[in-house]
């Protein structure tokens, strides 16, 4: 039996004053959470390929990201917004996972 895979999101903190404000996380079309500034979600889906993007203040979207899992496999994601308030959406690398983390 195949087993579910995951797609995680990081939100990274931010410098700017928008950081800590909500994101929608959109997964294949539909509205599945928010995340705030260095906070995360684990999304259950099937494998195959699926599409996410991010929407901030409600008006600006990111680029959408298409993202192919496999059973069983956990994707992480970091979201994260520009200096102007934009919004990403990319594979997360290690620089991204430890400016979520809170500071020691």
């Amino acid at each position: 039996m195949e087993g579910l895979a995951s797609i995680k999101i990081v939100r990274v903190r931010g410098r700017w004053w928008f950081a800590f404000q909500p994101f929608t996380v959109e997964l294949d079309g539909t509205a599945v959470g928010t995340l705030r500034g260095g906070e995360s979600h684990a999304y259950e889906v099937a494998s195959g390929e699926h599409r996410v993007r991010v929407k901030f203040r409600r008006v600006v979207w990111s680029e959408p990201l298409a993202v192919r899992v496999t059973s069983d496999q956990e994707v992480v994601l970091a979201c994260r917004t520009d200096r102007w308030g934009y919004p990403s959406i990319r594979v997360a690398g290690p620089d991204d996972l430890s400016e979520s983390q809170p500071a020691a």
